[in-house]
This record gives C-alpha cells, structure tokens and sequence, in this order.
C-alpha cells in the first residue's frame, strides 16, 4: 500500500506505510517518447535467440497526465486500468494521482478515444468523513459497460474497504459508494468482475484483499451480486502454516474464478523469500475456494518452492534509487476463448537472477507447465499478466540493468502467440528515475501495474517518466499493443502470355506483416480463366507473424485476347477480403500460309530428281506453335514432276493448322541467253512451262511430244511449241538449245536461244 497525499504548494508529498514522507520537487532532462524495442524470450538458462517482434506490435505511448491536469506533479503511482467491454475506446485508469476530501471527489482517468487523449474525472467521493485520502485501488467494467472501483479509505478506521459502482446512465456522474468490508489493518484490495457468464454469476464482482487481522495473513475475497453494495468476504488462501500475501484474480468464461496468491515459506534473505504460488478456485460465485486443491489450492511451479522477492531495494542503491518488491510478483488472467488459465510470477533460478515465468493450465488449475519468459541476464519484478481474445498471451514486467554509471530501469512487455511456449519482447521505456523529483526512492511503483486486454489488444499502464510535460517526473503513461494479423498481398499478378488451351503458373506470395497468426481461408478467381492451385495441406493455411506464403495461381484461357480478373484472399485480417488483380494475354495458333508454289530444274538433261529446298511457312500466332512439319521437308530429293507438299503446324493443345503447296521438278531448263525467258522440259512425259520475263511476262504450261535423234532431244507441240530442241551429246557435247514458243491467243512468237545449259538460273533476272 502507498499512501496519497494532496500536494501543498510546489511540493508533492507520499508517505509509505512506515510513515516515511518524501518532499520531492526536481526538474531533469525530459523522456524518451517512444518505445524502444528489445529481443528476448525462452525458458533455457542461457539468453534465447534474438527474435524481434513485427512491427505493427510495437507499442503506443501515451502520457495520461499533462501540465494541466496534473499541475501539482504527482507521482501517480501502483496504476490500474480497464476498457469498457461494451465500448473499447472508453478506458479507465486510477493511480496515486490525489485523493478526496470534504469538498473533491478522488479522480479517475478516462479516455473515450482507444487512449489517444485523456481526463481526469473526479467522481470519487469520500466514503466516511474521517477519511483522509484514498489508499490502494483497482477498477473494472461489467459485461453492460458500468464501471466499478475498489477503494481503501486512508484515515479511517478499520475496516475501510468500499467497492464504488456506476448507478448513472451518464458514465462521468459520482460513483455510488457500497457497504465498507474488510477487518482491521486490511490491505491491497483489487476487484475483477464476471464479465462474460451468463449464469448465476453474471456481473458478480469480487474484490480480493489481504487480512492483516489474523495471526499470519491471509488471502481473502469479497464477493458482491449487487455490485458492492453489499460485501461477503471469505478466506480464500491458505494460512495455516504461512502468511500470505499478493492476491490477484481472474474469472473464466464460464463464471469460475480464481486467484493466485504465494505462502511466504522461508525468511527473506538477500531480497529473496522461499514461497510456493498457489491458485484456488470458486466454483459458486465466491462463497468457496477449494474449487481445485482444496483449501490449499495448487503449485502453479510444482512441489518445490521458488524464490522471489521480498525487498524494499530492487535496483542496485550504490547506483541510484531503488524501488519496493514485495507484493508485486505473480497475477493470473483467463483465455477469453477456451477459458485456459495462465500465472506470471517471479522465480529467481539457475541464472541466479530474479526471472518472469508463465504457468499455463488446460484443465482449469489442476495442473500446470511453466515457461520462462526473460532471458536469464536481469533481474525482473512485477508481472501483470493478460490474455487476448486471439490466445495471445501478454506480460508487463519491470528489468533493471545496472552495467552503466547509473541503474536504468525498463518497462518491458513480452508477447507469446503460442501458449506461452515462446515469447517476443519489446522496451516500452528506459529511465534512470535518479533526477526525477517526484520519484521517491525505496516506493518508486508501489504492488502494482496494469494490464489488460479487450478483443485483439492488449492495453496497460505504467509509473514511468513523463512524455512532453514542463518538469520531467514520474508520470501514468498508457500503452496499447493490436496483437492481430495484417496482410500484404502483391499489387498485382501478370501472367506470362499464354496459349489458349494451356495453363501457366505465377507465384502469388501473401505475408503477415502483423503479430499474431494470419489465417487464410479462401482464395477465390473474379474470372474462372484465373485459378489456385490447392496448397498441399488444403485451406486454411496459416501464416506465422513476419512469414510469407507462396500460394500458385494459374491462367487457362479459353480465348484469346487480353484478360483480367481478381483474387479474392478472405482471411482474419479485419480488412479483408484483399483483392488481387490479375491479367494475362491469351494467344492462339489462328493460320499457316504456305509458300508459293515452286518450280526447279534438275540442272542436267535426264535427271529423274531434284533437291528443292524451300521458306518455311508463316504461322499466325507462331508464338503457340509446338511444332511446324512441311512433308516433303526442305531439302529433300523431289521426283520429276509435280509434287504436293503439306504443312501443318500445332500447338500444346493439339490444335493444328494446315496448307500447302506444288514443287515442279523438270530435267532441263533453257533460258535465253539476253532476255532470261525460260523453258521448264520434262524430257520424260513432254511436260513444259514457259516463262516470259519482263514487263508483260506471263507463265504458260502445256505438254507436247518427246524425240530424240541421236544427241539432239526435241520438244514439239503444235499449239504452243513450235520446236524446242537440245544438244546434249556425248562426244564433244554442245550443251546448247532453242525454242520457239507460240502464244495462241495473241500469236505472238518468241524465241530462245541458249548457248550454255548448265550455267542457268532458271528464274527471271
């Protein structure tokens, strides 16, 4: 417990409870404004491996108080927080930030916009007018969004407990005040209420709180059905041997509650006290707590005690102030979900440093499995501990590094996605609290912090230095950490070109640039041209934070042109559906067109073949063509005559295209020696083709006889082929010919006279 003063003049004043007041009034260089990121988490003795947490995990600093609000700079000590169920952007903190008297009601922090900005509210009244001021508080909401707060009334006399209820529609009115509870020298009372059973618990609030009354303290628990304005306290922990001390609790969904609390075991001895954590449940709305382990509950570390602080100098005092750990080391909370209970507590182990575990029980307290989550090279204290309606597990701590000249303590918040098995951990905030007037040494946080959560986010507050005010000081700063998924998908996939009846493949990879599992369930096609391969283990395929997953996407089209589409990634992402476009140019094998027909010469009289080589076809779209065949192929021996040549070309779908065209062999050719007209002879079946070259040339064709008289072989066809004759003989060969060819139609003769058949081109120069 600390107790609040009302600030006198410049001053600020507190007193612990052994009476001590510190006057403190000081100005040092201003905060860090951001949070700075650290890598840590494991339970090996040795640090872990450096994993850093993604970056839209990185919490959001806020300062709760200002230069206005808070004009008397007050230290705003052990904090607390709650969101409204109902309305996540309304958040609630209280903290040592000035008390009540005759004329002013004690302030709570209320922001109505997720923490962005923040009031102070003063809607505490005093309970009873012997009062001084408050003392320790806690604050939450019911499943309605009303709000409540456990008070102990500074000044008083025993008991001095009261539970304040919201009993006005307008969440800003004056709390009313319930019944007092407690026993004398009562201490440290919390509250939690059911907020999610619907059975004969719903909205019960219970307010845990420490019996100083008896012989060894012990952990007790009002209960209230009508909101604190009656208490039922009832002994919860077990004191029959042991004192207790920090009691936290937490209810599941469905309605049983529970609290850890430890069994102080052995003398403290150099900061440090043997203890067993212990968690007891209520399985009746708080009248009983042998709801697991009867009325000693359950080790949440086993049978073997651990050690954990009981000092009033967690720091190193040789190098600055240090703070008070004593009823600051364990809190519980419930998975929203499926209702596993987690405990984050201190055990200094193998590494002889003071370390953060987690215990996690599935069957609702009987058994436990711990974890470590710091990394074995500081001293760590005060775990708060909250579960996110994702199964995300979130743990505020407090380290402290004393390598340096000065002892810098850090705000810490670890993050586990996996039960606890593994964590990520990020610097929320350094200081070195030495300069910091309002920071008293020997109580700089008090028993506690704060941390909760609502849906997907974690929300906390922290005593840690002021952001942006006039005189640098200890102040409550808010942080929020979104504990869910974001996707990035490309800006677009374009397919290769594609032949119509065939498929291609792209990659498409989506990543989680978020922290926590990105789940996809579907991926759908806007164009059914576009589609997705399965993945191996078929949907839903989940995304670890900061991974990637390649997913195939394919084009078939159907048709050809341009094509375009979408992919529609549905996922957990609270912005999903993603949209993909997609596109891809389909092609097709449309035509093939063949080379003119062709006629050659053998190139010497009596050949009976030729070797004819020839272009190849023109295919449209040649790009989807897997094969073009031309039978005969080019450079092939063709016979005399005419032969027809076919040419088909096919593409991976087995569509195909054909043409052809006529090869024409002759064995002689006579070409005019001046103009270049020429004579095709098929001095085997009297075949010919003339060519006349030039302007006005033309192709004729016909067949005439053959005859031969010793070397000389002769064409002759009365209608068009007056006489062509070759001299071709074999001694002393002349290789010499003539022709005259009559064009019927218009009569005109033309001559030819060849001195040389062997050096012909056979084409029109």
């Amino acid at each position: 417990m600390k107790t609040n003063f009302s600030a006198m003049g410049a001053v600020t004043r507190w007193a612990s409870l052994q009476g001590v007041i510190i006057g403190l009034i000081l100005t040092c260089p201003a905060l860090l404004a951001s949070a700075t990121l650290l890598n840590s988490g494991s339970n090996a003795a040795s640090p872990p491996g450096v994993v850093a947490p993604a970056a839209s995990c990185t919490a959001t600093l806020v300062d709760i108080a200002t230069d206005t609000t808070d004009p008397s700079n007050l230290a705003d000590t052990e904090p607390s927080i709650a969101v409204n169920p109902a309305n996540p952007m309304q958040i609630s903190v209280v903290s040592f930030s000035e008390g009540w008297n005759a004329t002013t009601m004690g302030p709570v922090w209320k922001s109505t916009d997720g923490g962005a900005t923040w009031s102070k509210i003063r809607q505490l009244p005093r309970p009873i007018a012997s009062s001084t001021s408050s003392g320790d508080q806690k604050l939450a909401y019911d499943s309605a969004g009303r709000l409540y707060v456990a008070e102990l009334a500074l000044g008083s006399p025993s008991p001095r407990l009261y539970i304040y209820r919201q009993t006005s529609a307008l969440p800003n009115d004056p709390l009313t005040v319930g019944t007092v509870f407690g026993s004398t020298n009562d201490d440290q009372p919390h509250l939690d209420v059911d907020q999610l059973s619907t059975g004969s618990c719903a909205n019960m609030v219970y307010s845990p709180w420490l019996n100083f009354a008896v012989a060894l303290e012990r952990s007790t628990v009002g209960a209230s059905n009508n909101g604190g304005a009656t208490v039922t306290s009832v002994g919860a922990g077990d004191n029959s041997a042991f004192r207790n001390r920090t009691t936290r609790m937490t209810v599941a969904p469905n309605g049983r509650a529970y609290i850890i609390y430890k069994t102080r075991e052995s003398a403290p001895s150099g900061g440090f006290e043997g203890v067993h954590f212990r968690v007891n449940r209520s399985d009746d709305c708080g009248v009983t707590w042998t709801g697991v382990g009867g009325a000693a509950g359950v080790s949440v570390h086993g049978a073997g005690t651990v050690q954990t602080w009981f000092t009033t100098s967690f720091g190193n005092s040789a190098k600055g102030k240090v703070a008070r750990a004593r009823s600051s080391d364990a809190w519980i909370a419930a998975d929203p979900g499926d209702g596993d209970i987690y405990a984050a507590y201190v055990s200094r182990d193998a590494s002889t440093f003071g370390q953060i575990y987690v215990a996690r029980s599935t069957d609702q307290g009987a058994t436990w499995a711990s974890n470590r989550v710091t990394d074995g090279t500081h001293h760590s204290a005060y775990p708060e501990i909250a579960v996110t309606a994702n199964g995300s597990v979130g743990v505020l701590y407090i380290d402290f590094d004393d390598s340096g000249a000065n002892t810098i303590f850090r705000h810490r918040f670890a993050v586990s996605m996996d039960n606890g098995a593994t964590w990520t951990d990020q610097i929320l905030q350094s200081m070195d609290p030495g300069p910091l007037a309002n920071a008293g040494s020997g109580f700089l946080w008090g028993d506690y912090e704060g941390v909760t959560a609502a849906g997907d986010t974690f929300y906390g507050v922290f005593t840690g230095q002021s952001i942006g005010r006039t005189t640098a000081q200890l102040d409550p700063i808010f942080f929020k950490v979104a504990i869910a998924p974001k996707i990035r998908v490309p800006a677009s996939v374009a397919f290769a070109d594609t032949c119509v009846g065939t498929t291609s493949s792209k990659t498409m990879q989506v990543c989680n640039d978020g922290c926590a599992n990105l789940t996809i369930s579907s991926i759908t096609p806007s164009n059914p041209q576009f589609s997705v391969a399965p993945p191996a283990g078929g949907f839903p395929v989940t995304i670890a934070p900061g991974a990637c997953f390649d997913f195939t996407v394919r084009f078939t089209p159907t048709s050809s042109g341009a094509k375009s589409g979408s992919f529609s990634i549905a996922s957990n992402d609270a912005g999903t559906p993603s949209s993909v476009p997609a596109s891809g140019l389909a092609r097709k094998l449309e035509s093939i067109i063949c080379p003119d027909d062709k006629t050659v010469s053998a190139g010497s009289p009596g050949a009976t073949s030729a070797v004819v080589t020839y272009p190849p076809p023109t295919v449209v779209d040649s790009f989807c063509a897997t094969s073009v065949v031309c039978t005969p192929p080019s450079g092939a021996s063709f016979p005399l005559g005419t032969t027809t040549v076919n040419c088909t070309a096919t593409d991976a779908a087995s569509n195909s295209v054909s043409c052809s065209f006529k090869v024409t062999v002759f064995d002689v050719c006579l070409q005019d020696d001046k103009s270049g007209d020429t004579l095709f002879i098929n001095t085997f079946t009297g075949d010919y083709q003339f060519v006349r070259c030039g302007v006005g040339g033309f192709t004729m064709t016909g067949k005439g006889s053959i005859t031969r008289v010793g070397c000389i072989t002769r064409l002759e066809d009365d209608t068009r082929v007056i006489s062509a004759e070759i001299d071709r003989c074999a001694i002393a060969p002349k290789n010499t010919g003539t022709a005259s060819i009559k064009r019927p139609i218009i009569g005109t003769t033309f001559s030819i006279k060849d001195s040389n058949i062997l050096n012909n081109t056979c084409s029109c120069p």
